[in-house]
């Protein structure tokens, strides 16, 4: 049977802003809806339609027919064409922006989950926002992850977050008009997994979060106290280290939580404080807890000073500080109390949280009573990471108990 051959039609199209003329090639083929193959294209002249008519008929006619895949990859390779080159930093930057919103108060909100956010935000601060995407390899991914790992001391799990935050905003690229894709990450985590797989302990990235089992000894306690004492005590300081110490242990906050709760939250009457968009892998949630352990007194002391002030608004944040600025504050005390030889190296302040759960645990709370207090949506979450309590510590309560228990019987 003899193959079906390429035509052409030209028509002439009239508008207001002048005539126009749309070139159709046509070839009969099974493998397309409706039996035919149609391409057209529209240009101001019709010798330029008819020299594009005549060029395609003609490649049709040798070729065949393309391929649904060839159709794609020509389509992306036009469309390449007319994309910019953006910096990995700058589009990152559009990204969060495309995410804003003004909520019903008219403050600048952004609907990415918080972590997400602050994990974007960090990227920027590292040599690899300068690169220009389109140019991205793997060997940029390895120098970030190593720079990573060195500078902040993440662990391989947090790297690989951070991997997975670049892939989600490159995916986007195409989208806002700029040069990108997300090919060179994909092939990039197959070998990361097989490098995870062969040599778990020398491999850039982890896909398991690791399990954190650090406490804080009442030593370090000390240790800690002291330098952020110093710090706090600076001329040039303004935010309150201690008050934030204690008060994350209180209440097992995040600091992104801390820096972000209003007086509006605060309901005094019933000693209990609004945590809005706590933390959760699938939806954020609003959570009521409790302020104990120092917690209430500690807001009673900042309103006050905030109603001296003659500046406090229910819409103020009660700590007003960037929750970046804690941190670094933090890792920098932490960084500067090693260097004097103190074994501080595995102490992060999200610890805290972990360190104020074990307290509330060791002072006997029933755990769904802690449960209300952390935010753990999933008890074998609490339980087993958070729970930091070991054989010693059990038998230290027996005692102790054993001891209450004695003197009641003397009483």
């Amino acid at each position: 049977m003899a193959q079906a051959k390429a035509r052409k039609y030209i028509e002439l199209r009239k508008g207001k802003k002048g005539n126009s003329y749309r070139v159709k090639v046509k070839m009969r083929s099974d493998s397309w809806p409706g039996g035919y193959y149609i391409e057209s294209n529209t240009f101001e002249t019709r010798f330029r339609a008819n020299q594009w008519g005549k060029i395609r008929v003609d490649e049709l006619n040798d070729s065949g027919v393309p391929s649904t895949t060839d159709i794609k990859l020509r389509k992306e390779k036009m469309l390449n064409g007319r994309l910019k080159n953006i910096k990995l930093g700058a589009l990152i930057t559009h990204h969060l922006k495309e995410h804003e919103y003004e909520d019903e108060e008219g403050n600048i909100k952004n609907k990415l989950r918080e972590s997400i956010y602050y994990g974007l935000m960090k990227i920027c601060t590292y040599p690899i926002a300068e690169k220009i995407v389109a140019t991205l390899s793997k060997s940029d991914l390895d120098q970030f992850c190593k720079e990573r790992r060195e500078v902040d001391k993440v662990t391989g799990y947090t790297a690989y977050m951070d991997i997975g935050y670049i892939k989600s905003v490159i995916f986007c690229a195409k989208d806002y008009g700029y040069n990108g894709t997300v090919e060179f990450i994909e092939d990039a985590m197959k070998q990361y997994r097989l490098d995870y797989k062969n040599r778990p302990l020398a491999s850039l990235l982890e896909f398991k979060a690791e399990v954190r089992t650090t406490k804080i000894t009442e030593r370090d306690f000390e240790i800690i106290r002291e330098g952020l004492r110093a710090r706090q005590e600076h001329h040039a300081a303004h935010i309150p280290y201690l008050t934030i110490l204690d008060f994350a242990i209180a209440t097992c906050m995040r600091i992104g939580e801390i820096c972000r709760v209003t007086w509006k939250d605060f309901k005094e009457e019933n000693k209990t404080l609004i945590i809005r968009k706590r933390k959760h892998p699938i939806k954020p949630f609003d959570q009521t807890i409790p302020l104990i352990g120092g917690a209430f007194e500690i807001l009673q002391e900042r309103k006050l000073k905030a109603i001296r002030s003659r500046h406090f608004s229910l819409d103020d944040r009660i700590f007003p500080y960037k929750a970046d600025s804690v941190g670094a504050g933090w890792t920098n005390n932490r960084k500067k109390l090693i260097a004097e030889h103190n074994n501080l190296e595995r102490i992060v302040f999200h610890d805290l949280r972990a360190h104020g759960a074990t307290k509330l645990l060791k002072e006997g709370w029933d755990i769904k009573k802690v449960q209300i207090v952390t935010g753990h949506t999933n008890l074998n979450v609490l339980s087993k990471i958070y729970a930091r309590i070991d054989p010693e510590d059990i038998v230290e309560e027996y005692e102790r108990r054993q001891v209450e228990k004695l003197k009641k019987t003397q009483s």
